[in-house]
């Protein structure tokens, strides 16, 4: 019946904005939650995949981007059309979307400093990490821009809690993995068999996912009233804290304790006053890492060492290089190639060999400082600029933020600690620009407070203006 009224409709349309007044901005929202949806779930269907044949995550994640670009670039092209059929791109849209300015800029300094370097060894990208310079291209335009067209409450929950499910299938694996039965599929190179990796082939890379994880439950648990859905989030907080423990991250450990600060911050910030329950995931967190002490795990060691490696910094020690599981030793190289190539860097891992010499590894273990001697000083500023302009948009909107949005943040605050420790990864990375999608714009379907009223009410009607 309703395919018959469309096809009328259809039919009796006289100029293009009829024809493209039949599919709604909602039809477009649900098409635009896919790839966060399809990415969510790229760790279950590797499984399925690999039951019936080798296979490898990277692939699966490969598979996922090639759909998702391609549906982003249909989005795009239909939602521009139809933008512009509306009257849409106004001046008022241009002037608060100054984030996609950013992001822009991001994509065409890549795409320039790929050229440059076209030449470099391995600048196009390394076999092994499967992250090519496409792949950051794809991070920015289809994961965070699909998600920020996402302003619907329904879809932003079906998504996160699809991830956060996923995430606890795998802490279950991980356990059966360790005690009961080897899981073949956690083991796709020989350094994966030295910590829990579930399917993500090294242990850093799945405390990278954990740590948005436990974050996301954190803020969930807190700002939403359901007490069904506080047991389900306290529940998934609990198994992806104590896995993340049990891996010895130290880098993890701390951006979840930073996450978990940034989420009592942005609460108060929020609500004008205290939720006793605010500091409950904190209170957890720490109860987890004293019961953590008396097992095996040598996290507090860790946390311990690191006071020492500071001082070995500091003091200019003979050993600093050593510091931080040798990082301060990749760190100032890779300032020192940024030095003789600061514009347009050397290309997607053109320092791997040199860097790999110098200081036993190919990658920084730093995000801000890989993007820099990938893509050039000015390219970081970029995505810097591009992420610090979502969360100035948030400030400015703080009072009218939803739950979803508000775990969103909360989450990519924790990975953004978590970046100055480590590298970007095909498989965690493009969580980040979906949650970031997910932080720039608000549900909907949320109400105004009643105090502050004057101030709230021009809040409100900035984001109606944004989102109707």
């Amino acid at each position: 019946m309703q395919m018959s009224s469309k096809l009328k409709q259809l039919h009796e349309a006289k100029n293009a904005k009829d024809v493209f007044a039949l599919v709604s901005w909602n039809t477009i929202q649900k098409l635009a939650v896919l790839p966060f949806v399809l990415f969510a779930l790229t760790p279950i269907l590797f499984l399925v995949q690999y039951m019936f044949e080798t296979y490898s995550m990277e692939l699966q994640v490969y598979s996922i981007n090639s759909i998702s670009w391609k549906l982003a670039l249909g989005i795009y092209s239909f939602s521009f059309v139809k933008a512009l059929t509306e009257k849409r791109l106004n001046k008022a849209f241009f002037k608060s979307n100054i984030t996609l300015y950013f992001f822009a800029a991001f994509i065409i300094l890549i795409l320039i400093s790929t050229y440059i370097n076209r030449n470099e060894p391995n600048a196009l990208g390394e076999i092994w990490r499967s992250e090519r310079y496409t792949s950051f291209i794809i991070y920015t335009a289809v994961y965070f821009g699909c998600a920020a067209l996402v302003n619907d409450r329904r879809l932003k929950l079906i998504a996160i809690r699809i991830m956060q499910c996923v995430s606890m299938i795998l802490v279950v694996l991980v356990v059966i993995d360790k005690h009961l039965w080897h899981i073949e599929a956690f083991y796709p190179y020989k350094w994966s068999s030295e910590r829990m990796v579930a399917v993500f082939n090294q242990f850093n890379f799945y405390c990278y996912y954990l740590t948005l994880n436990l974050l996301l439950s954190a803020a969930l648990f807190v700002f939403l009233k359901s007490w069904k859905w506080r047991i389900f989030d306290s529940v998934c907080f609990i198994m992806n804290t104590w896995i993340l423990m049990r891996d010895d991250t130290l880098g993890c450990f701390i951006a979840g304790g930073f996450g978990l600060i940034f989420l009592i911050v942005i609460q108060r910030l929020h609500d004008g006053k205290f939720n006793k329950l605010v500091f409950v995931p904190m209170g957890a967190y720490l109860v987890l890492f004293v019961l953590n002490m008396f097992t095996d795990s040598d996290l507090l060691g860790s946390f311990l060492g690191m006071f020492g490696d500071m001082k070995k910094i500091v003091t200019n020690a003979e050993d600093a290089g050593e510091a931080g599981t040798k990082r301060w030793a990749l760190w100032t190289n890779t300032v020192s190639y940024i030095k003789e190539r600061p514009f347009f860097g050397y290309g997607n891992e053109g320092i791997a060999e040199r860097l790999h010499i110098a200081a036993y590894n190919s990658r920084p273990h730093n995000e801000y400082l890989q993007y820099a001697v990938f893509f050039g000083i000015p390219a970081a500023l970029m995505y810097i600029s591009g992420v610090l302009s979502v969360f100035l948009r948030g400030l400015k909107r703080r009072l009218v933020l939803d739950a979803f949005t508000l775990a969103a943040f909360t989450a990519v605050f924790g990975y953004l600690v978590s970046a100055f420790f480590g590298n970007t990864t095909c498989m965690v990375s493009p969580y980040l620009f979906c949650l970031l999608g997910f932080a720039y714009r608000p549900c909907k379907e949320k109400t105004v407070k009643t105090k502050a009223v004057s101030d709230e009410n021009e809040q409100t009607k900035e984001i109606s203006e944004e989102i109707n």
